[in-house]
């Protein structure tokens, strides 16, 4: 069995020195602890126009997935693993994997959304095809300029399409909320389904036997001590519990969460 840890950075400076000075060292840390082959890039790929895919970085922490499953790189029963590269690793004693059984994994952030920014993925059929739905060519082309009202995000008032991306698939493929001011986790069944649509392609069911929802710890967007007030703060958690700090929106990276 394969294991891969991967993470893309390409920041102007001084983050991207940033990362290489402490995210870097972290991930690879992680990685050898683990098991896992840290897969690094520090250019991210581009189309040969020199555009992103879809116009956005953050499609490729998915595509690459699917990209490497379907060219063989990866194959059943392997695993994969991704952080955004403005997230700490804090807890290096936990392996970030899918448990036994589990194709799929992620955590509802402390802001309270279903975040891509850090998942797991254990290769298989169920898993494969996901990622081909979340990327499909006719889907995305269907709802990207969507502007019917219930595609669009409640408080911000942009297309949840626009703003979210991968989040947005997800979101729409399994039937999420855009917003909840109560607690996912607290929802029945974190939400799924309880805002269904046409494009609403997976039941309850299907998720819950597929997907693990990881605790807030392993996503933390927001502490106020540290970032000040915020009214999306919804999933508090004690900060000597965190895992992954998670510096999501532009928050201040700080160097003192690196202990070599």
């Amino acid at each position: 069995m394969k294991k891969i840890f991967f993470c893309m950075a390409e920041y102007p400076e001084p983050r991207q020195q940033f990362f290489v000075n402490y995210m870097s060292k972290a991930n690879k840390i992680y990685s050898d602890i683990h098991g896992f082959e840290y897969i690094e890039f520090l250019k991210l790929p581009r189309e040969e126009d020199g555009s992103f895919w879809r116009g956005n970085p953050t499609w490729l922490k998915h595509k690459i997935v699917h990209d490497w499953i379907e060219e063989g790189f990866v194959e059943d029963g392997d695993i994969v693993s991704h952080i955004d590269a403005d997230i700490a690793i804090v807890d290096f004693t936990k392996s970030f994997e899918p448990s036994k059984g589990k194709s799929f994994g992620y955590a509802i952030d402390s802001c309270n959304t279903h975040c891509m920014g850090a998942y797991t993925i254990r290769v298989n059929e169920w898993s494969r095809q996901m990622l081909r739905n979340m990327l499909d060519e006719d889907f995305y082309e269907r709802m990207k300029n969507n502007s019917s009202p219930e595609h669009f995000h409640p408080i911000s008032n942009l297309p949840m399409w626009e703003i979210f991306r991968e989040q947005a698939s997800w979101y729409t493929m399994t039937g999420l909320p855009l917003h909840s001011w109560e607690p996912f986790a607290k929802l029945p069944n974190y939400g799924f389904n309880s805002n269904p649509s046409s494009e609403t392609i997976y039941s309850v069911d299907e998720l819950l036997e597929n997907v693990e929802i990881f605790p807030t710890e392993w996503n933390v967007t927001h502490i106020p001590e540290e970032d000040g007030g915020d009214k999306f703060y919804i999933n508090p958690t004690i900060k000597e519990n965190t895992i992954l700090r998670h510096w999501a929106g532009g928050r201040t990276w700080r160097s003192e969460y690196f202990k070599f």
